[in-house]
């Protein structure tokens, strides 16, 4: 899908529901055969948050450090 041209973001809406948690759903993205970085995933999530852009900016600047 990422070859596609699709943005890629993790999450977990019910972890308990579903047995999983963030960490699990990043290895499973590996295995899968992603070749995109954690933190291109993480980049996408940020862009894809519902928040505000003040929020995103400040996120952001920590992902990048």
């Amino acid at each position: 899908m990422a070859n596609a041209g699709c943005v890629i973001a993790l999450g977990t809406d019910d972890p308990s529901f579903f047995d999983t948690d963030l960490s699990q759903e990043y290895a499973l993205a590996q295995t899968a055969g992603s070749h995109l970085s954690n933190h291109v995933i993480n980049k996408n999530a940020i862009e894809a948050a519902f928040c505000d852009e003040r929020t995103k900016v400040a996120l952001a600047a920590r992902l990048n450090k």
